[in-house]
């Protein structure tokens, strides 16, 4: 996955034969994306951006896509509210767990947090997102989402979790 420009997503989910669209965040909502099929040969992936981050713009975009990839294509609709707590539906829990699977494969991750273990330098950071091919916001998600990192131990835009690029 190149990270390294954005603008070039939906064309690739088209090439894909996935509709992408974004829409704004709707007020009083907490709804991040959804996804529907049109008929059984067009899915369609909707992305309402309402929370300004790489990590979240990414794991939101692959957890859509997982749905689209894992279930049928009957009269399935998700709207996914609040991405960033843990659903309750086991369907839900279980595309987290690809998704973040996806973005960082278990494995990598759990050596890179045995390794490093307490302080997770910007340097050691960037260097393991290198290494997967990502962007470091997402590694940075994936540590806050785990609770082994604080998001207050990154200044905003430093690494980029609040940094669109």
């Amino acid at each position: 996955m190149n990270n390294n420009n954005t603008s070039h997503v939906p064309e690739k989910v088209c090439e894909l034969g996935i509709r992408l669209v974004f829409i704004a965040h709707l007020p009083q909502t907490r709804i991040d994306g959804a996804t529907f099929w049109l008929d059984k040969k067009s899915p369609v992936v909707a992305l309402s951006l309402r929370i300004d981050s790489v990590d979240n713009f990414w794991f939101t975009l692959m957890h859509e896509l997982v749905h689209i990839l894992e279930i049928s294509k009957d009269t399935m609709r998700f709207i996914d509210r609040d991405i960033t707590e843990e659903p309750e539906s086991e369907v839900e829990r279980k595309v987290n767990q690809a998704t973040r699977d996806l973005l960082i494969p278990s494995d990598r991750f759990k050596d890179f947090v045995n390794r490093i273990r307490s302080y997770f330098s910007r340097n050691e950071v960037i260097s393991f997102a290198q290494e997967l091919g990502i962007h470091p916001a997402i590694v940075i998600g994936r540590l806050q989402y785990e609770k082994l990192q604080s998001s207050q131990s990154y200044k905003q835009g430093e690494i980029g979790v609040c940094l669109i690029y």
